[in-house]
């Protein structure tokens, strides 16, 4: 017994050894080069079956098994047998060892890849679907149905999507509304906590494209317009190169008896006795990119049968502000003229327009290189020491217009950058109450209530209102604006809307309705009483001392004793050598007031002397001594029963021009005789001859006007600044308006 106990042992310890050894090597078996610790070629028994499995097969048994691909992936499918027949819930486990794909059950399984699949519904399932469709892979899928594929849950639980196991989106299963940023219950469609950007454009309920205009590749589509009809602005100006008659260049403006403005024309008052060189410039009008013919058309009208062959005038334009080409019309040539030199000391030949008795002139100009160019128009004028009395050769331009071929498309698309709504707009639905601000650079602390007005110290540059009713009133500091404008940055503005403003009673208790103005405390609004500058009006009762009340800002000239009556004004001119100067104006009564601004020295005193029905009379205490403009301003106008404006067929019915660009064409007749309902407005000087910058969008037309910037193209007589740009400075004699 010993003995056997002893070979026991020794045998023993020999299978430690052998097992120590096997275990620290790989065992092959029916290979000689054994790849992983138990390498087997040929078929391998997991359990006690009585039947042999299949030759190259392994038998699964039911618990987690791992086989290792080693030979021919594309045979994987062969290889991998079982017997008996697995039961439910069984796994298995396969480890792609092979550098090629191998496909199990449906699945692939890609070089390097642990896949998991278990027996369920008599079938091998990917683990990751066992519901018996395909998974979705990490990699991406192809061949799906989106009729029975799809992401998401087939219950009423709602879908939700983590990071760093963080909720970061959720569909909720009852009705489909999705949150993002972590809202658990989202009340609409779309929830969103936090910020968001979107970089093309937003599309609220049903919006239409916005409005689109066509050009057909033939059509000639507008580029500039202008009838003259806003009076002596237009943007064009004059510049005087020499002569002792400095001024010579007006915009006739013309009334019917009824008081009605209907055309303008701008004139040249020709034939004086001594020589004179002016020119006359148009704005800087941009001619857009694409345009491959551009037109030129003006109607025009003169008689200069007293100076025929010595005063005249040509037209140019010019692509650089310095070189400048005379246009040549093949509807009206121009004529050799002894006329006067550029110092007006000398007789000098100009070829020009001249005409020896009245006459009419439709010239057209046509351009096929000024697409993507800025162009400037001028009319130069000479006349020599010689004349004619008796005569006024006068010249009359109706109007202007170029138009291009190759207009680009306006509109007609969703841009981005921009919010389209099929209906309103609510800004700070919340409150009942709001403003639209702008920030300003103020240059000082401010606190929310208190009045901003524009410093004149510098350009671009606000401060407290700092004196009793400031002139340069702007606005209030917005306490919580509705709506802003611009980058954030300085102080938000109140331009408009309802706000807090600080309001003092030094001026008097403050009731509903009151105009507001500032008081002498930096900052603070107190009761208008006189005519000033306004920032608004109050909406709440005040009796005594300092405090906030509701105020609607309306920045405005505030006249309390006319306050609401109707007004006009006009542009007029004082000769040098006149003691008065008698205004013609229909809207003027004798209960008006009116008020005149000379834009120069005049050289002496002056007032009104005369205020009565259709005119009004400004005196001199002595003769002009120089050629000054004015404007003037009529408090109390005239209401008259404005007739329609009149039609091009009833202008030429009465013999009148029709302005430029009207679709009846235009006349070469004759003006109506100088009446009563004249006026003529000088032109302002020239004060830039610099190519303008490159305009906003070069696909479109443009005016550029060194005091105003960017304006649109087109018809200039309606045309708003570009945004960014200062309102027009029409000053045309306007109608009654209240």
């Amino acid at each position: 017994n010993s003995v056997a106990m002893m070979n026991k042992r020794i045998l023993l310890l020999l299978l430690t050894t052998s097992i120590g050894k096997l275990y620290a090597q790989n065992v092959g078996v029916n290979t000689a080069t054994p790849q992983v610790p138990l390498h087997v070629r040929g078929a391998v028994a997991l359990d006690n079956a009585d039947s042999l499995p299949g030759a190259n097969a392994i038998t699964i048994v039911k618990k987690s098994s791992t086989v290792i691909i080693t030979n021919n992936g594309s045979a994987t499918a062969n290889l991998i047998t079982y017997s008996p027949t697995p039961v439910e819930g069984q796994l298995l486990y396969i480890l792609n060892a092979d550098a090629d794909t191998a496909t199990f059950a449906g699945k692939k399984i890609i070089p390097a890849r642990l896949e998991g699949f278990v027996f369920l519904n008599s079938g091998w399932r990917p683990q990751s679907n066992q519901s018996g469709g395909t998974g979705w892979l990490l990699e991406g899928n192809g061949g799906t149905d989106d009729a029975t594929n799809f992401l998401g849950t087939t219950d009423s639980e709602d879908l939700v999507i983590k990071t760093s196991n963080a909720e970061r989106i959720r569909v909720l299963g009852s009705n489909g509304n999705v949150s993002i940023g972590g809202i658990t219950n989202p009340d609409d469609k779309l929830d969103v906590l936090g910020n968001g950007q979107i970089n093309g454009y937003l599309k609220i309920g049903n919006p239409i494209a916005p409005l689109s205009r066509n050009y057909p590749a033939t059509q000639f589509g507008p580029i500039y317009e202008t009838n003259f009809s806003s009076g002596g602005y237009n943007g064009w100006t004059k510049e005087i190169i020499c002569g002792v008659n400095s001024d010579q260049w007006f915009v006739l403006t013309t009334y019917l008896a009824s008081g009605v403005f209907y055309a303008g024309r701008l004139f040249w008052q020709a034939g004086l006795p001594s020589r004179s060189a002016q020119r006359v410039y148009s704005p800087w009008i941009w001619v857009p990119t694409g345009v491959t013919d551009t037109r030129y058309e003006t109607a025009i009208w003169m008689n200069m049968s007293g100076e025929s062959g010595f005063d005249g005038l040509f037209l140019e334009k010019t692509e650089d502000g310095v070189t400048w080409t005379k246009f040549a019309s093949p509807d009206l040539a121009y004529t050799a003229l002894t006329t006067t030199d550029l110092t007006c000391n000398a007789n000098a030949s100009n070829p020009g327009w001249t005409y020896a008795g009245p006459g009419g002139a439709l010239p057209n100009f046509s351009s096929t290189t000024d697409g993507g160019k800025w162009i400037r128009l001028r009319f130069a004028s000479f006349q020599d020491a010689g004349f004619t009395p008796g005569t006024t050769n006068p010249f009359l331009c109706s109007g202007f217009t170029i138009r291009g071929q190759g207009l680009s498309s306006w509109g007609g698309a969703f841009a981005a950058g921009n919010v389209y709504a099929e209906h309103n707009v609510y800004a700070g639905s919340n409150v009942m109450r709001g403003d639209i601000a702008e920030y300003f650079p103020v240059n000082e602390t401010t606190t929310p209530g208190d009045l901003i007005a524009i410093a004149d110290t510098q350009a671009d540059s606000y401060a407290l209102a700092d004196n009793s009713q400031h002139a340069l009133l702007l606005g209030v500091h917005s306490t919580a604006p509705t709506l802003t404008l611009n980058n954030a940055g300085g102080v938000p503005v109140a331009l408009t809307g309802r706000v807090p403003v600080k309001v003092s009673t030094v001026n008097g208790p403050i009731h509903i309705g009151d105009f507001l103005t500032a008081s002498p405390q930096k900052g603070i609004a107190m009761k208008a009483t006189g005519s000033c500058y306004v920032i608004g009006r109050a909406l709440e009762n005040f009796e005594h001392g300092e405090t906030k009340i509701m105020a609607m800002v309306q920045p405005s000239w505030y006249n309390p004793v006319q306050a609401g009556a109707p007004t006009s004004g006009g542009s007029f001119q004082l000769v040098a050598g006149q003691k008065e100067v008698i205004v013609n104006d229909p809207t003027v009564q004798p209960k008006s007031r009116v008020f005149v601004s000379f834009r120069g020295n005049a050289g002496c005193s002056h007032w009104i002397s005369e205020v009565n029905n259709g005119r009004f009379i400004v005196s001199l205490g002595q003769e002009a001594t120089n050629n000054v403009p004015f404007d003037y301003f009529v408090d109390n106008a005239q209401v008259r029963n404005t007739p329609a404006v009149p039609s091009p067929s009833d202008l030429i019915a009465n013999n009148l021009d029709v302005p430029a660009g009207s679709p009846q064409g235009r006349t070469n007749t004759p003006p109506p005789a100088r009446d009563a309902h004249e006026v003529l407005v000088p032109l302002r000087e020239a004060n830039t001859y610099t190519l303008p910058p490159l305009p906003p969008d070069p696909s479109q037309p443009w005016v550029w006007e060194a005091e105003l910037g960017f304006m649109k193209g087109g018809n200039q007589d309606t045309a708003e600044p570009a945004p960014g740009n200062s309102g027009r400075d029409i000053t045309q004699p306007t109608a009654p308006r209240r």
